[in-house]
């Protein structure tokens, strides 16, 4: 068990978030009224979603334009809701009878409070600083999206990334990627094959991430959960992680 991590120094969940979006790179971004309007084909809500944390006080027409952004690609529109977003915009939402989504964890850790699991034989993790096709099989075990769309769009991060896959018996079993950005890193992308879980996998990714943002010049390390992931936070919560605040999504009903 970790012990308990120390409180991380004071990042507004809006900064923290846009970091996660720029580590989370979209098929087409656009600006419009000073929101991010971010689209991709992949199932990634954060990379499908509106970031609005300022307004130029016309919140009606800035709605409109998402809407209209997002008809061009055929998908419904979709807004990040935190603590930091435009005041108001909630409330508009709802009229609009956008659905809510269940709540999104974010929590944070000191890098260096990650917990370290114990030694597991028959497992290594390796480390790379762009997707290996190891990766990418294991990222792609869903079968969407394809190995040359996420690639494709994990190499446009301009921030240091840091890949990290864990092999059993020389098999690709488990993965996940952190991206580091001004003292802290963000980790994503955590995945561990159905038939490899319970095997200690996702918690050698975590502390291996850990261990490379450090060398990344990252002191913290946050991460995004579903609230209703049992499972997920159980790890994170043995590994040090605590919850610091917690978002939602915005979506438009299908007419």
């Amino acid at each position: 068990m970790a012990t308990r991590s120390r409180l991380a120094p004071h990042e507004p969940t809006a900064r923290l978030l846009e970091r996660a979006a720029r580590a989370t790179p979209a098929a087409v971004d656009a600006a419009s009224h000073g929101w991010w309007l971010r689209h991709t084909t992949a199932r990634q809500m954060s990379a499908n979603a509106v970031i609005a944390h300022v307004s130029d006080g016309r919140l009606d027409e800035s709605i409109d334009a998402a809407e209209r952004f997002y008809r061009t690609y055929e998908s419904p529109a979709r807004f990040q809701l935190c603590a930091g977003c435009v005041p108001g915009l909630d409330d508009l939402l709802d009229v609009r009878a956008y659905a809510r989504t269940a709540p999104v964890s974010l929590e944070t850790c000191a890098a260096d409070e990650v917990g370290a699991p114990r030694p597991r034989r028959g497992l290594r993790a390796d480390v790379a600083y762009e997707p290996t096709p190891d990766w990418l099989a294991v990222a792609n075990s869903d079968a969407e999206p394809s190995d040359a769309a996420r690639g494709g769009l994990l190499r446009r991060v301009r921030n240091p990334s840091t890949y990290v896959t864990v092999y059993e018996r020389n098999e690709p079993i488990a993965i996940g990627r952190s991206v580091a950005e001004r003292g802290w890193a963000g980790v994503f992308d955590m995945a561990t094959l159905p038939l490899a879980r319970g095997r200690g996998a996702g918690r050698l990714v975590l502390s291996t991430l850990a261990l490379a943002s450090i060398d990344r010049g990252a002191q913290w390390v946050y991460l995004q959960v579903e609230r209703a992931n049992d499972r997920a936070r159980r790890l994170y919560r043995r590994a040090g992680f605590r919850e610091i605040d917690t978002y939602y999504y915005r979506v438009r009903p299908r007419v």
